[in-house]
């Protein structure tokens, strides 16, 4: 299992975007139904779409405002996501990553819950 704090953002030419590829180990079951349904996930703010293994988001990384990083995380938690899908967008956010990769064989990073399913 790696660790996130263990990436190195800092050398990111500007213009670039990071995407984080997530094992998907790190969604509840109920958080993936709401992702894999397509009448919920389009409701899922940053919800981009979902390929064979797994689902590409959008962080809200350009959201630099605290307030407008707290809206997102509202509107997450209303769609009904859980708390640790909440916490992990909000980590990826924090780190400047844009898009996230929630992939079958994606990483486990030991910084977010992992769940059997």
């Amino acid at each position: 299992m790696k660790s996130i704090n263990d990436l190195v953002f800092d050398m990111v030419p500007a213009g670039l975007k990071i995407v984080a590829d997530v094992s998907t180990a790190h969604l509840t079951r109920e958080d993936a139904d709401r992702l894999e349904d397509d009448l919920t996930s389009k409701h899922v703010p940053g919800f981009i779409g979902k390929f064979a293994y797994g689902y590409w988001m959008e962080t809200y990384a350009y959201a630099s405002e605290m307030s407008a990083i707290a809206d997102i995380k509202r509107d997450i938690e209303t769609c009904g996501m859980s708390e640790s899908f909440v916490k992990l967008m909000r980590d990826l956010c924090e780190r400047n990553i844009y898009y996230v990769c929630f992939d079958e064989d994606g990483y486990e990073f030991e910084e977010f819950e992992k769940f059997e399913w």
